[in-house]
């Protein structure tokens, strides 16, 4: 079932080009915030259509319109993935003050362990917080009904919702690792048969065929993924039972 998610998952994210597209441009200038939070309210777009659709089925991808409800979206899931990250932040500052305090190096580590375990956790627990706000009209509320989220975790099943969460996150850093070698081995190529013309420019050569590799990669590549991604969670949270 999983791997169905997946398949319907990486078809879903083809089916408009114009619309990874747009997305691709919020990526690209995602660094100036404000396009990051229409970037996360259109990914909230995409789970709440597959909380509301199923697999293999017809949906399309969500319109580009609505842009201040697009913005409130984007505030609410940038305010649910915070809070729950800075739950891991508090505890690992608390240990670590702890460790200093009382000179005790092991508490420190215990801190760096604890840090790394509750940020996947809360990670987890934002994903799954998001997509059960998607699915319950944008209620921020239920973004921290711990209680339901662990009915839900156990309903699918801790290690299939575990399991499913690891493999989206694999399969994006696979695919974007052999991006940047195929790229980069590319420029490289380029760089190096133009060096034995030009060997003068070949630096300014390399760097502007680089920053191309980057747009492209910022403009489709990682797009992709986030539909890729957020179709996923959508499907994957409708296997409750």
């Amino acid at each position: 079932m999983i791997l169905e998610i997946y398949k319907d998952a990486f078809g879903y994210a083809l089916k408009d080009g114009s619309t990874l597209l747009k997305l691709g441009v919020l990526s690209l200038f995602s660094f100036l915030i404000i396009p990051f939070i229409f970037l996360l309210g259109y990914e909230y777009r995409i789970i709440k259509t597959a909380t509301e659709g199923m697999i293999n089925g017809n949906e399309t991808l969500p319109e580009f319109n609505n842009y201040t409800t697009m913005f409130k979206d984007g505030l609410k899931v940038l305010a649910v993935s915070i809070i729950y990250v800075l739950i891991s932040v508090v505890i690992f500052l608390l240990l670590f003050f702890i460790g200093l305090t009382t000179n005790m190096e092991s508490i420190i580590v215990l801190a760096f362990i604890a840090l790394i375990i509750l940020t996947i956790i809360s990670l987890i627990f934002s994903a799954l917080a998001v997509t059960h706000m998607a699915a319950n009209n944008g209620s921020i509320n239920a973004a921290f009904h711990i209680r339901e989220l662990k009915d839900i975790m156990q309903s699918i099943g801790v290690l299939k919702l575990v399991g499913s969460y690891f493999g989206i996150f694999l399969i994006s850093a696979v695919i974007s690792f052999v991006v940047y070698v195929f790229v980069f081995a590319v420029v490289g190529i380029l760089g190096f048969a133009v060096s034995y013309v030009y060997v003068d420019i070949v630096p300014a050569f390399i760097w502007a065929l680089s920053i191309i590799a980057d747009l492209v990669v910022a403009l489709v590549v990682w797009p992709y993924l986030n539909i890729f991604s957020c179709r996923s969670y959508g499907l994957i949270y409708n296997l409750r039972e």
